[in-house]
């Protein structure tokens, strides 16, 4: 299958790629994606749109390498791509100096917020929410975060403007469209017509796959996982390896859910004498700012979602649990509950529902092995649950959901008509596929790698430490 840039890049092609952030990681995506649409005959602009900024407003904080230590990536990059024969776009900095900010009133006030037919507000509040790694907040809380974020977005508008203008490009390529710059670069491609695509990266750290539309489109997910299985059928080896993962899934929590069991204590769980339903909330600030897909006769979000889970599940004689996503390892956030919150305070919660919060001691493994159905949104919860032959619901749309399970519910009647009948139970033989793609998906770099957070471009090291620090290296090695 080709990929979006092999697609729509012929010799002679524009190819604008944007990188929206100064991590390692963004850079080496972009590098990639830049030296690739080269090497197949494009002509290609890299505009880099990441400024400087506190690191309260990045997404991932610890993806920015010190400056004190280490030299300008940004710069040796632009250093490596020139060398290569990309073009560099320039960046104004002075776009926003008469920028007027909009005071908000409330939450879905910003969230329903647009500029120049864009769903600016949408992605101000994925920003936030992803900064603060939590959607429970008031906009006053916010406030500092929004006038951050306007103006980054004006800054972003500008220079992407700027650039198409200039480059003519035939096709736009970013990374992460959870990340302002990538969302708000695809609303500008879109709007004006222009063919775009993300890139992030694949099942190794130095592979890369592209998304047509967005990296949060579980339809294409899905489409891709099915695809792979049949273009690129594993071997009895790989088969085995993949069915050994599986069953490691069934017999113990993965690697990413180990840090979220700090407090938990293993068996211990409320005695469940009645019929009981068990929703395991998730955390709401992972998702695209830029893709919102189509949503009619579906819930718009788990909140309600589990409204509706809760009035069926009463009706037909279960008791409902609502587990709150725990906390990770080592954080923990305040729930800052006001009246305008888009949060779990905007559900009204039946009087008879147990409720865990985060902090809670419960095992998630005794809760999905002892109730009559475990329910989610698109949490991975649901994979575990399916691991362990455990009935399954799931009430959002998912990456690794496969329809042909028919385990989804995605309206009243959905959901109704799954408690209607007898809950089914899989061998967990059916996940293989999901895991196969997780394993092998993607096509490894050529041009860019990254070892840790060393990124060489070319095989030339971009990641240097400053010379005091060379050298204190020099000589510590010599005293060794």
């Amino acid at each position: 299958m080709l990929t979006p840039l092999e697609e729509k890049v012929k010799p002679g092609s524009k190819v604008l790629v944007v990188n929206p952030s100064n991590s390692y990681w963004s850079l080496f995506l972009t590098s990639e994606v830049a030296l690739r649409a080269f090497n197949l005959g494009a002509e290609v602009t890299w505009l880099n749109v990441s400024k400087k900024q506190s690191k309260k407003f990045e997404v991932n904080k610890k993806d920015l390498l010190p400056w004190w230590r280490y030299q300008n990536l940004a710069k040796n990059t632009v250093v490596q791509l020139k060398a290569k024969g990309i073009r560099i776009g320039e960046v104004s900095r002075t776009t926003h100096r008469n920028f007027s900010i909009p005071e908000f009133n409330s939450i879905a006030e910003l969230r329903r917020y647009r500029i120049h037919d864009i769903n600016l507000g949408a992605m101000l509040f994925s920003s936030v929410s992803s900064a603060l790694k939590t959607t429970s907040f008031d906009v006053g809380y916010i406030r500092n975060f929004i006038r951050h974020y306007l103006k980054s977005a004006d800054y972003v508008r500008h220079n992407v403007n700027a650039a198409i203008s200039e480059s003519r490009p035939d096709l736009i390529v970013t990374i992460n469209d959870r990340i302002l710059g990538s969302a708000l670069t695809l609303a500008i491609a879109e709007q004006l017509g222009i063919a775009h695509s993300v890139v992030y990266f694949g099942s190794e750290v130095n592979s890369i796959e592209f998304y047509k539309n967005s990296l949060y489109d579980s339809e294409e997910w899905q489409e891709k996982v099915q695809d792979h299985w049949l273009r690129y059928p594993p071997s009895d080896q790989e088969l085995e390896a993949v069915k050994k993962r599986v069953e490691e899934l069934a017999a113990g929590p993965s690697k990413d859910s180990q840090k979220y069991l700090t407090n938990q204590k293993s068996g211990h769980a409320p005695e469940l004498r009645d019929k009981t339903v068990v929703f395991y909330a998730q955390s709401e600030y992972e998702h695209s700012a830029y893709f919102i897909p189509e949503a009619s006769n579906r819930f718009a979000n788990q909140y309600e979602a589990f409204a509706c889970l809760q009035e069926v599940a009463k009706s037909n004689g279960y008791r409902l649990i609502l587990k709150y996503h725990p906390y990770p390892r080592g954080v923990k956030f305040k729930n800052r509950e006001k009246s305008n919150n888009l949060d779990w305070g905007s559900v009204r919660i039946d009087p008879d529902v147990i409720q865990l919060n985060e902090e809670s001691q419960v095992d998630t493994y005794e809760l999905i092995a002892n109730s009559d159905l475990n329910v989610v949104w698109s949490s991975t919860v649901g994979l575990e649950s399916l691991a362990r032959l455990r009935p399954t619901l799931v009430l959002g749309n998912t990456h690794w959901l496969n329809m042909e399970w028919g385990i989804h519910g995605w309206n009243r009647e959905g959901i109704q008509s799954f408690f209607s009948n007898e809950f089914p139970i899989f061998d967990n033989g059916i996940l293989i596929k999901w895991y196969w793609y997780l394993h092998s998906f993607g096509s490894p770099t050529r041009f860019a790698r990254l070892d840790g957070y060393r990124l060489t471009i070319w095989n030339k090291l971009v990641t240097k430490e400053r010379s005091l620090f060379r050298l204190l290296g020099l000589l510590k090695g010599l005293n060794q």
